[in-house]
């Protein structure tokens, strides 16, 4: 006679032999079950998964990356600095190069000279610090005169300086410095290859 409990054999299926069992080695066993479904499974599709690929990166043969705000258009037949358009406005990122010094250091010259140009008529900020996502300290310098705008990004990493430039009209400044500086952010460094 067949039972249900019992299955089409007449014997009980082990998964109720060892939930049903009255002793420790049925609550051992199961324990080892869950315990591989919850930490075991999740731990190995991890491991296999590896990290995240970020496909809208843009990485120049210099190791520098970074991701293009919406919007810009890349040009991708510069193989030395990366180059990024949006009405009008220019961002161009220079290849790292070994830092001689601190950031305040690399960022007096540019800011002297912009000061100094009386025919520009330059109005110069004062130096703005951050941090990129990566964690590279970064110093922003901008200059803005009645028809044009220059903004200069320096990112230290490791002894290395990034420079990266935008150049733009005046009148789209407040609308290209948004997403410039969410480029410069996202920006990562690793000299001589790609991150």
């Amino acid at each position: 006679m067949f039972l249900a409990e019992t299955g089409p054999t007449g014997r009980i299926p082990l998964a109720i032999r060892l939930v049903g069992r009255n002793g420790v080695a049925g609550a051992v066993i199961v324990g080892l079950i869950a315990l591989v479904y919850l930490v075991g499974i999740p731990a190995l599709d991890a491991a296999l998964r590896g990290p995240a690929i970020d496909a809208s990166r843009v990485t120049s043969s210099s190791g520098i990356s970074v991701v293009p705000p919406e919007g810009w258009a890349y040009d991708p037949d510069s193989e030395t600095f990366q180059v990024f358009t949006q009405a009008g406005a220019t961002i161009i990122v220079a290849p790292a190069l070994p830092s001689d010094g601190t950031l305040e250091e690399a960022v007096a010259p540019t800011q002297e000279q912009l000061a100094s140009d009386e025919g520009g008529q330059w109005v110069v900020s004062e130096p703005q610090y951050f941090t990129t996502r990566a964690g590279d300290r970064a110093v922003l310098l901008a200059a803005q005169n009645p028809t044009d705008a220059q903004l200069l990004w320096i990112v230290e990493h490791e002894g290395w300086h990034v420079r990266v430039v935008m150049n733009a009209p005046a009148a789209s400044l407040e609308t290209a410095f948004g997403s410039a500086q969410e480029l410069v952010e996202s920006m990562r460094i690793q000299p001589g290859g790609a991150p």
